[in-house]
């Protein structure tokens, strides 16, 4: 499980991302069943969000260097951020907003609010900040 709010805001951004693109391709007809290579289809999965776990790890298999590296970010950021959400929420797209609009607004208060209330007080900082946390800014491990 991640501790690492660097990897926590990765994941956080890449699943905006690829929330934006899954919406686009869908709103535009395109689909991977329209894409001639395996390669491609790997890309397609990998800019909406779809990739499997089992493509995952075939990717992490694969000789080629761009399917490792889908990979490797896959299983170091997308899939440690979604069990994260998993494990603290019931409603794991609506964690997922709290830690975005903290990331944009620079605001805690509210999120720490959130995770205090269903994991007890103080559960914020006992997960995330390291001892040389500042106040005001997000802790880098």
């Amino acid at each position: 499980m991640t501790r690492n709010l660097g990897i926590l805001m990765e994941g956080a951004t890449d699943a905006e991302a690829t929330g934006i693109a899954r919406q686009t391709a869908d709103s535009g007809g395109i689909s991977d069943t329209e894409l001639p290579e395996d390669m491609l289809a790997s890309a397609f999965a990998d800019a909406t969000g779809t990739l499997t776990a089992d493509a995952v790890r075939a990717a992490l298999a694969s000789g080629h260097p761009y399917l490792r590296a889908v990979g490797s970010f896959s299983s170091a950021v997308t899939m440690r951020y979604q069990a994260l959400l998993r494990d603290l929420a019931e409603d794991p797209a609506g964690l997922h907003r709290r830690f975005v609009t903290a990331m944009a607004s620079g605001g805690l208060v509210p999120l720490e609010g959130w995770l205090d209330a269903r994991h007890g007080p103080g559960f914020f900082a006992r997960r995330f900040r390291t001892p040389a946390f500042r106040r005001g800014g997000w802790a880098v491990r």
